[in-house]
């Protein structure tokens, strides 16, 4: 696996923000604030109130942070994984006649890894879970602000319906004992029609009996999403993971035409599949299956210091980031960051 080209200056200026991330204001899901995006630069060229995280040629006001968990598989546990969400809303005309306009949300998501994480010889495959779900079955409830509320899929889904367990094991059965085949290609699309075709009955109080869009991606193989290196990164200012020694590959961008904001802030639950790739050897390793659940996190790093700046008044700070709202409808760029798993 290759080191991903990090601009000198974009380390700097990371190290700056390590002492507040060390003191991040979340535990299971990261964002902005955790993960030190810089301020978007008014056209005055003063900072605002909202970040603009640009990696690449693409940027993005709000991030969401999560490890898969339980790389439990002989061959997986030296490296870690995280998948990362990027988001931004941008108006669209519907209808130039009466000069109406609509919102489109954009999220992207890119996989983050380890730079000791060897894959050589495993096959990796990520399905996500689209929906449309309603926001009410399939949500953290933690706080009263949706862009606040974090969590893993087991608060979200309920933890003792054993939704989790069956949704990972329904994964491994297909690849209990590995493959001899080494594309991935495949074994994503038996893993997707599995799903559409039956019922999980433990998933059902927050599917309500169907899935919705599923979209399977592979991640190894010869088509697989390569890193962002090189020229390619030239124009970062920002590299939205815990270690910034981790590459980053973009894996799956989505766009919903939506009214209700609060569809912005839905919980997207990922899928990630391993196994070993045999080769027709014997292989005492096995398959491994995590579920993730990921979101955008706010509030923006940017609006931070303005809560400070008001004393630490609750009603200040929820007035900060409620103005940072209008400025992702007007439109920030949302992030394609992503990382090849060969």
């Amino acid at each position: 696996m290759k080191t991903p080209m990090i601009p000198p200056w974009v380390l700097l200026a990371s190290s700056m923000l390590i002492p507040g991330m060390a003191q991040g204001r979340h535990d299971t899901i990261l964002g902005c604030s955790d993960v030190g995006c810089p301020p978007d630069m008014g056209r005055d060229g003063a900072p605002s109130v909202s970040d603009n995280c640009t990696v690449g040629p693409e940027s993005h006001s709000y991030v969401g942070v999560a490890r898969i968990p339980s790389l439990q598989a002989e061959g997986l546990k030296q490296g870690h994984l995280t998948w990362v969400q990027g988001s931004r809303v941008h108006s669209v005309t519907v209808d130039a006649k009466t000069n109406t306009h609509g919102q489109v949300y954009n999220h992207t998501f890119y996989l983050g890894a380890a730079p000791d994480l060897k894959l050589d010889d495993w096959g990796a495959c990520a399905v996500f879970f689209n929906g449309p779900y309603n926001a009410s079955l399939l949500n953290f409830t933690k706080t009263s602000l949706p862009e606040e509320n974090e969590g893993t899929c087991a608060d979200a889904m309920g933890g003792d319906n054993g939704c989790v367990e069956a949704l990972q094991d329904r994964a491994m059965s297909l690849m209990r004992f590995g493959s001899n085949s080494s594309s991935s290609q495949g074994t994503c699309q038996t893993l997707l029609e599995d799903l559409q075709q039956r019922e999980i009955p433990a998933c059902n109080s927050w599917t309500e009996h169907k899935w919705g869009n599923l979209t399977a991606v592979a991640l190894t193989g010869n088509n697989a999403p390569k890193p962002i290196t090189g020229d390619r990164n030239a124009s970062s200012n920002c590299w939205p993971v815990e270690s910034k020694q981790d590459s980053l590959t973009p894996i799956f961008h989505r766009e919903i035409h939506e009214t209700n904001i609060y569809s912005y802030w839905a919980i997207t639950p990922i899928l990630t599949l391993f196994w070993p790739v045999t080769n027709g050897t014997t292989d005492n390793r096995r398959s491994n299956a995590a579920l993730t659940c990921v979101k955008p996190i706010g509030p923006p790093n940017a609006s931070l210091a303005t809560m400070k700046g008001g004393g630490g008044d609750e009603g200040a700070a929820s007035t900060v980031w409620s103005s940072s709202i209008p400025s992702i409808v007007a439109g920030t760029a949302a992030a394609f960051v992503l990382f090849n798993l060969l």
